[in-house]
């Protein structure tokens, strides 16, 4: 996204718009279960955020595909699918090619639940950021750029993991998966 906001903003556009469906969101939360998000990387889609000068938002996350198929095609305007989503062997095409239509047999609103599930994750990791902020706000000093080890290790509660996340989004440091989350952790403590 940071081309779109550069462009954007040499343009003097200060919002965008992204056509991400539920269905989107349902494809994104099964591909982050798949390796081995946190509830930040399950949270899957955010509908707005802020890239510099400029705000995205996603307005059509609680609207299915085929929903938006239907009202394109419905105003009398051309549905226009991008080729390359037909080739599996992009993850995510193979997901949606493969996968979903078989959940989507068993289960007809896999998408919908996925993306409360997702929802769900979103609603835990604000509050376990809220939490984690709030602690490393308690034992800041002056040195910012310290993190005592005695914060993250022998911890009981889980709240380690986003603690080290968090202190390294204040460091403006490029977020980690949680599986190097978890090694770090490991080597730490």
């Amino acid at each position: 996204y940071g081309l779109i906001a550069e462009w954007a903003e040499a343009e003097g556009i200060g919002h965008v718009a992204l056509g991400h469906t539920l269905n989107d969101v349902a494809e994104t939360f099964l591909m982050r279960l798949s390796r081995e998000a946190g509830v930040d990387g399950l949270s899957a889609m955010a509908a707005s955020w802020r890239q510099g000068a400029v705000e995205f938002r996603r307005p059509l996350l609680k609207v299915s595909r085929a929903e938006l198929r239907a009202l394109v095609t419905g105003h009398g305007l051309s549905w226009i699918d991008d080729p390359s989503n037909a080739c599996n062997d992009a993850d995510r095409n193979f997901l949606r090619n493969e996968v979903m239509p078989g959940l989507r047999r068993r289960w007809p609103g896999v998408s919908r639940c996925l993306a409360r599930s997702a929802a769900h994750c979103a609603d835990a990791a604000a509050m376990s950021a809220a939490r984690a902020d709030a602690e490393l706000a308690r034992h800041a000093d002056d040195d910012v750029l310290r993190l005592p080890l005695a914060l993250l290790c022998g911890r009981e509660d889980g709240l380690a993991p986003t603690l080290l996340r968090r202190w390294l989004q204040r460091q403006q440091l490029p977020p980690m998966p949680a599986t190097r989350i978890d090694e770090a952790l490991r080597q730490l403590c």
